[in-house]
């Protein structure tokens, strides 16, 4: 049986947020999860992003800095939730053309 990838999950269901900050805080804890467990891959869900200010300005930010920087797999690193998707379409969907 094949294990899953790791990955940190985080909900801005009850996040106070006036910023996009907090994208970039949870951003860096996959960072330093990536690093401090040398894994090449981590998946990163963040669900119900649509609740927070600038959003896609905020994601985009941070994967390019990745991309840019070779940090994450851009096929396997990251994971937007959005009420508006069944889970199991977003699966199947390449994240890339989301932005």
């Amino acid at each position: 049986m094949i294990s899953p990838p790791p990955y940190l999950m985080y909900s801005a269901d009850n996040v106070p947020v006036s910023s996009n900050a907090w994208i970039s805080d949870c951003w860096a804890a996959a960072r330093s999860m990536m690093t401090s467990k040398r894994l090449s891959t981590l998946i990163l869900v963040i669900d119900e992003v649509q609740k927070v200010p600038a959003w896609s300005e905020a994601v985009k930010k941070e994967w390019d800095s990745d991309t840019f920087r070779h940090l994450f797999n851009p096929h396997a690193a990251f994971i937007v939730g959005d009420g508006g998707i069944p889970i199991e379409e977003f699966m199947t969907m390449d994240v890339r053309k989301l932005f």
